[in-house]
């Protein structure tokens, strides 16, 4: 656990009793039109293969392990995480001990409005003289991963901007009103300052990053449909070719290889968060043979899907 002020102890504390009225089982649950991610863990969860998406996670209790190629990234108690991309990455959610489950609340971003706000972001001035990154010491410490994520002490100013954050969450009369704008408060304040300069390069924005955003957020919603690769290309606009090219260098994966990790993302959360069988998943996850379900899930968590239920099968929502 990080030192922190009594103030930010408090802010902490309280967080944690508000997620826990809200997320009285273990699990995990997206609201607010899936830009809010509640979640809870009492026994450690590994994701082998998260996509993620462009947000800003705070750890409440408990550690989370994120690992991209050789590099991994621990984020404690008390620290955020911004993902700055789509790319795949292992996470592993750890309890701080008995009775004290992972908690954790992750607030999407829109990334072009998070990359405009770090644009705006002034370059610091070093004691030195000049600009350098040694200016962010005054924020506390930061670490970093190749794929852009980011990880660092959270502020008492984020501590209360997610504090509101969960505040509209429970009440469902503001719910889509009040999210969107605490949302837009916390990006602006995990980018304000001198963090920004760690993810500038990480965020820039090429020319087809809006593109490709839709894309991969019609795949999201589709992701149980087969894929044409070549009506999507159409769809944002893009020759087939030059479709692939752009994916691939936001994503390090192909348009199939990227719809077929959020199938199989799907198939496991609905096996292991909502109880149902490997056929029930195969067949929801858009699987018209179950063989090849298997042989596929397999291949990419490194354990048939019978296995998984029976070593992870205490993960569903409570």
């Amino acid at each position: 656990m990080l030192d922190m002020t009594s103030g930010n102890a408090a802010l902490l504390h309280m967080l944690r009793q508000r997620l826990l009225k809200l997320a009285p089982g273990q699990g995990s649950a997206r609201i607010a039109d899936e830009r809010l991610l509640l979640a809870r863990c009492d026994r450690e969860f590994v994701s082998p293969h998260s996509l993620g998406r462009p947000s800003l996670c705070l750890v409440l209790q408990g550690e989370m392990t994120m690992a991209s190629e050789d590099e991994a990234l621990v984020c404690l108690e008390g620290e955020f995480a911004a993902f700055c991309s789509v790319r795949p990455r292992a996470v592993r959610m750890k309890p701080a001990g008995k009775d004290m489950p992972f908690l954790s609340i992750t607030a999407e971003f829109d990334r072009m409005e998070a990359a405009r706000m770090v644009d705006a972001i002034p370059e610091p001035v070093s004691p030195a003289g000049g600009s350098s990154l040694e200016a962010i010491e005054g924020y506390g410490t930061f670490y970093r991963l190749a794929d852009g994520t980011v990880s660092a002490p959270a502020s008492a100013n984020l501590l209360s901007a997610f504090s509101r954050l969960l505040e509209a969450a429970g009440n469902p009369d503001y719910l889509h009103v009040l999210v969107p704008q605490c949302i837009k408060e916390i990006t602006q304040i995990g980018m304000a300052g001198p963090l920004g300069l760690a993810v500038r390069d990480s965020w820039a924005v090429s020319l087809h990053s809006a593109e490709i955003a839709d894309a991969i957020s019609w795949m999201r919603s589709n992701c149980t449909a087969t894929l044409d690769v070549t009506e999507l290309a159409r769809r944002i606009g893009m020759g087939v070719s030059t479709f692939h090219r752009h994916f691939k260098e936001e994503t390090t994966l192909s348009p199939l290889q990227f719809h077929k990790v959020l199938r199989l993302n799907a198939a496991r959360r609905r096996m292991l968060q909502e109880g149902g069988s490997s056929n029930d998943a195969a067949a929801a996850a858009g699987y018209k043979s179950s063989a090849q379900f298997c042989r596929d899930y397999s291949r990419m968590f490194g354990i048939p899907p019978h296995r998984d239920m029976v070593q992870n099968g205490l993960w569903r929502q409570g």
